[in-house]
């Protein structure tokens, strides 16, 4: 998997925990785009290869609009679940994922993952 961008909306502790998984992790945060608009980070990713992980489904649209992205991965989880709930889903579900296909779409819920391939 490339490089997974970690919107702000997601757990300050998500990033070392999926490093020490093996991902190679940045996070929005760290490289000083905290409440930049969604428009600037999703290009970001994009011009970098990276893909998106948010818990912002807006992005699914810019995604659709923007065919050529590396891809996304949209985590709706209750915003009541613990932390580590959180951070466990996650982590356990991209390490399940088969190889990525660039440009898809992966929503992570709590009883499933579905996987979207690319929209061109």
């Amino acid at each position: 998997m490339p490089v997974l961008l970690i919107d702000e909306n997601m757990p300050r502790s998500l990033a070392p925990r999926l490093r020490a998984a093996g991902f190679q992790v940045e996070d929005v945060r760290d490289l000083g785009l905290r409440g930049a608009p969604d428009g600037e980070i999703f290009e970001l990713a994009r011009s970098r290869g990276w893909v998106l992980l948010t818990g912002d489904l807006g992005f699914g649209a810019r995604l659709r609009a923007q065919p050529n992205s590396p891809g996304l991965v949209i985590a709706r989880l209750p915003n009541e679940w613990p932390v580590q709930a959180i951070n466990e889903l996650i982590e356990r579900s991209l390490s399940s994922l088969p190889e990525h296909v660039p440009g898809s779409l992966v929503v992570i819920e709590p009883e499933r993952i579905r996987i979207r391939t690319p929209f061109h």
